[in-house]
């Protein structure tokens, strides 16, 4: 890195001389853990460089999470595109806190991803971790001593709780303009990080640079943390929620049309796939199904402010309009 500090970084190579696209991770969580996934890629014909934090495993540096992944990750991406196994087509991939790092990379001064595939992440790492600027304890605290980060990275995090200096250098909302990748961006309605997921979609499909605007994808499903399932709680819905009638859920088939030019299917969808919820213990109730749309929100939606008055949930002001020929977008 620019500070000297070393990172350890598995690089996946396919058989022949290449050069190839790239797939870059940058994880917290041991590039060990994500071998299948290198050697897929490889076999894909892609070289996979998956990478260990800042202080992660076998990386030297502080253990802190995020603190230095808005220069790693472009040290890290400005050294892969060196390489001449790197045919100057790079990607990013990855989930949770990996696209948090991915979201840490882009919008700096340098060299950026062609495409990127986030799912679950959070652009603005303030409001990942004090939402609506109360903080998040319980996620937050047993977060980072399950994942055993140094024991000062708590009191970092508190010593800011508003959002100020340290904040803005860690939040991608405000590098919408440089970014240049084209991106699908996968989250769940009862995410923790939904309105990250849809933050995001919104910034770069609207403010993002060349290569971004215009050029996102957002898959939003009736799940949690963990997509592609169809059990939420107690709920258990059809089939049919864990996966869209798409092949966007799929990040091969997106990088093998961003990366290598491949098979122009994706793209032309609409920018929106999104899951409509309903009762599952009712036959033939309204929702539960796949919609697509132009934008978010759909265009044929308004808010509905609901409010609670003892056991009664209502919403005085809701138009008469049949439901099949509207959406409701609900702000509680």
């Amino acid at each position: 890195m620019r500070d000297g500090t070393r990172l350890a970084t598995d690089v996946y190579l396919p058989d022949g001389d290449g050069p190839w696209p790239v797939i870059l991770i940058r994880t917290p969580y041991h590039k060990a853990a994500l071998a299948q996934l290198g050697t897929e890629g490889m076999q894909k014909d892609y070289a996979v460089v998956i990478q260990d934090c800042r202080g992660r495993f076998a990386s030297e540096g502080d253990n802190l999470p995020f603190e230095h992944d808005a220069t790693d990750g472009p040290d890290t991406l400005a050294w892969v595109l060196q390489q001449r196994w790197c045919n100057g087509r790079v990607g990013t991939w990855g989930a949770s806190a990996l696209a948090i790092t991915q979201f840490q990379l882009v919008g700096h001064d340098g060299p950026q991803p062609r495409a990127q595939y986030l799912v679950v992440g959070e652009p603005n790492l303030y409001l990942g971790i004090y939402p609506g600027g109360v903080f998040k304890k319980a996620m937050i605290e047993d977060w980072l001593r399950i994942s055993q980060f140094a024991e000062n990275a708590l009191r970092r995090w508190v010593a800011h709780p508003r959002y100020d200096t340290y904040w803005r250098a860690r939040d991608t909302t405000l590098r919408w303009p440089r970014i240049s990748a084209a991106a699908v961006h996968v989250g769940g309605w009862y995410d923790i990080f939904a309105p990250g997921t849809i933050r995001a979609f919104l910034g770069y499909q609207n403010q993002g640079g060349p290569g971004a605007r215009g050029r996102q994808k957002l898959i939003m499903g009736p799940w949690a943390h963990a997509v592609a399932q169809n059990r939420v709680g107690q709920w258990v819905l059809p089939e049919s929620a864990r996966r869209p009638p798409s092949a966007l859920l799929d990040p091969w088939a997106w990088f093998d049309e961003l990366l290598k030019g491949q098979d122009r299917q994706l793209m032309p969808l609409p920018p929106v796939i999104y899951y409509v919820l309903g009762d599952v213990t009712e036959p033939n109730a309204p929702g539960l199904e796949w919609r697509t749309a132009r934008q978010w929100p759909p265009p044929q939606s308004w808010l509905v402010p609901w409010y609670l008055h003892g056991d009664a949930t209502f919403a005085p002001d809701r138009p008469a309009d049949s439901r099949a020929e509207r959406e409701y977008v609900y702000d509680p």
